[in-house]
């Protein structure tokens, strides 16, 4: 399935893995990831130390860096970047191309704040509590990351995917509220040629695939293309179930056993380090489960 460029926020500190594929396990040698800007061939100095996701294969491997962190020089400025793999294998060294990434300069949205985690707790809290701001902050970052979306409203977002050749795009935000553009390998696709089915792009009947009618050249133009859309996605009111997991999550942060200070709270954020792992109670799993994005060889971000 196509291979979607993923988005970081700038000044997120997060682990992100970029597949490859090898007929022989890599993972015995050392790996590096190179992220360039879109359309660059990378050089010496844009490699970056990384490390193997443990549980890949077959035949499928993920490179694993951490983004965003200064002393790994991996503080990337905001736009698009291309992916590269390399592996040191003895007299062969492949750079192997990995997908790409986005980072965004513009932060999303808290999904709570503090007033409403006073609200819970029904009792009075500073305003300018460090420790209830970033409780709130990085209960935002766990339900986004358990959910696989961005979940506040996003306007004009810009996505790539790269080898579509389907007659049907799944898009990876939702809800989808309106698809401004579809570009298809540097051509404007026109919008009469396919409808927005709850998340997808699905091409209108016969008519062939994205390809094949933006290019002019019938069904052979029809594999390995890249799709710009330009699209709004997400609620301008965050639904009450997802607001609710954000706020069991961030209250307890808030109320830990070390007190409510930031650097308590902070001790979660470095303990469970992916927000994705962050433990959750049997109920607020049933929530995950209604909202989340699922995904399969997809890679959405």
């Amino acid at each position: 399935m196509a291979d979607v460029t993923g988005r970081i926020i700038v000044g997120s500190v997060e682990y992100r893995d970029f597949p490859i594929e090898a007929e022989e396990d890599p993972t015995l040698f050392d790996v590096e990831v190179a992220l360039v800007a879109s359309g660059a061939i990378p050089e010496e100095d844009d490699f970056r130390d990384a490390t193997w996701k443990t549980g890949g294969g077959p035949e499928v491997w993920e490179a694993r860096i951490l983004l965003g962190h200064a002393a790994s020089d991996t503080d990337y400025a905001a736009g698009a970047y291309d992916a590269f793999v390399r592996i040191t294998a003895g007299p062969e060294i492949p750079i192997l191309a990995a997908g790409g990434i986005t980072f965004v300069g513009a932060s999303a949205p808290q999904i709570i704040d503090v007033d409403d985690l006073a609200d819970s707790l029904e009792q009075d809290i500073d305003p300018d509590s460090s420790a209830a701001a970033l409780a709130c902050e990085l209960a935002s970052d766990v339900v986004r990351a358990k959910l696989r979306q961005t979940i506040t409203l996003v306007e004009d977002d810009e996505l790539r995917i790269e080898g579509a050749c389907d007659d049907r795009v799944r898009l990876p935000e939702r809800p989808v509220i309106e698809v401004a553009s579809v570009m298809v390998d540097g051509l404007l696709f026109p919008s009469s040629g396919y409808n927005v089915i709850g998340d997808e792009l699905v091409l209108v009947q016969d008519s062939g695939t994205f390809a094949s009618i933006a290019s002019g050249l019938g069904y052979l133009a029809g594999r390995g293309s890249t799709l710009d859309i330009v699209y709004s996605h997400g609620y301008a009111a965050v639904p009450p179930a997802i607001k609710g997991l954000a706020l069991g999550i961030a209250k307890r942060l808030f109320l830990n056993p070390n007190g409510a200070t930031a650097e308590g709270v902070l001790s979660y954020s470095v303990s469970f380090g992916d927000p994705a792992d962050f433990p959750l109670m049997p109920f607020e799993d049933d929530v995950v489960s209604l909202y989340r994005r699922t995904v399969g060889t997809m890679t959405t971000r």
